[in-house]
């Protein structure tokens, strides 16, 4: 029984020697770690180190392996990153290109079919003036018209002057003249 105490006693300390050993050696990367700046060294593309590290045990090894390799994904996913926001802010400077030589096209389109409807109210509202002014120009002219064709045929038939014929002979200038303005 003594020797079994004398053996888990010395076992003990030699425990706390090996964990206190690699309690400090964890510390030492802990600190390490906390002092490094990660945003620098991702953009080192250099593998991780700790500095004044002597201590060479496995575990330490293996955390430096594996923090090398997370900071090589992480290397690798921020580039890919980068790529694809170039990529999209590329893609957007051409969809804005596109959309506003679409918006100049049509804008220009619309101007063109602006003047050109300006243009046919302008000449719809000609058409109504020209229209009113034939009216207002014929109504008299039919009247006068009228009036000379019931003259000639009172005088035709009923007067024997001699100026009947410089009568009808005016008679006839007025009907060429009216029809030339009416037309």
């Amino acid at each position: 029984l003594v020797i079994f105490i004398l053996i888990a006693a010395v076992s003990f300390v030699i425990g706390l020697l090996l964990l206190r050993l690699f309690i400090s050696s964890i510390t030492h990367v802990s600190k390490q770690l906390g002092s490094i700046d990660l945003a620098l060294d991702l953009t080192l593309n250099k593998p991780f180190t700790l500095p004044g590290d002597t201590v060479d045990f496995k575990e330490s090894y293996d955390l430096r392996h594996s923090f090398n390799d997370l900071l090589e994904k992480l290397r690798l996913n921020i580039n890919e990153l980068l790529d694809a926001q170039n990529e999209i802010k590329r893609m957007t400077e051409e969809e804005n290109t596109r959309l506003e030589r679409l918006v100049r096209e049509k804008t220009l389109e619309l101007n063109n079919a602006m003047l050109e409807l300006i243009e046919k109210e302008k000449m719809a509202s000609l058409g109504g003036l020209v229209s009113g002014i034939s009216h207002e120009i014929n109504t008299p002219l039919t009247y006068i018209k009228g009036t000379l064709e019931i003259l000639k045929m009172d005088l035709g038939d009923s007067c024997d002057s001699p100026l009947k014929d410089e009568f009808l002979s005016s008679c006839e200038t007025m009907e060429d003249g009216i029809k030339r303005v009416s037309n």
